[in-house]
């Protein structure tokens, strides 16, 4: 993640993709590293959740965003917002793997519309 901070401190840094993959590596810290203290996770929390609202910004209508925030959404534990994400990334096209279908509804039943 230190190494993703300076890439992203770059001078226009404005590459696509960039942002969700950031977004997902904090969770993927915050959730890995277990010397994190509450606040530490919170703080990585936090960082995705901004770096998730860049890459969308960027790219409001790429499918790839939604699909990766719905599983850092799941990660935390988030499970509506995961599923709200998929229903983005399914507007734009997209097909959510099936495993990662699975692993969601089995914490949380899929809404209903």
């Amino acid at each position: 993640m230190q190494m993703m901070e300076k890439a992203l401190a770059m001078p226009h840094y404005e590459f696509q993709g960039v942002y969700p993959d950031a977004g997902r590596l904090a969770i993927l810290c915050s959730v890995s590293d277990k010397t994190l203290s509450s606040e530490g996770k919170a703080k990585l929390w936090a960082r995705s959740e901004e770096l998730y609202k860049k890459g969308e910004q960027i790219e409001p209508n790429k499918r790839y965003v939604y699909d990766s925030w719905a599983t850092a959404y799941y990660w935390q534990g988030k499970y509506a917002d995961a599923w709200a994400m998929l229903a983005k990334a399914r507007k734009l096209g997209g097909e959510t793997p099936k495993k990662f279908l699975a692993m969601l509804k089995a914490k949380m039943p899929q809404p209903l519309k």
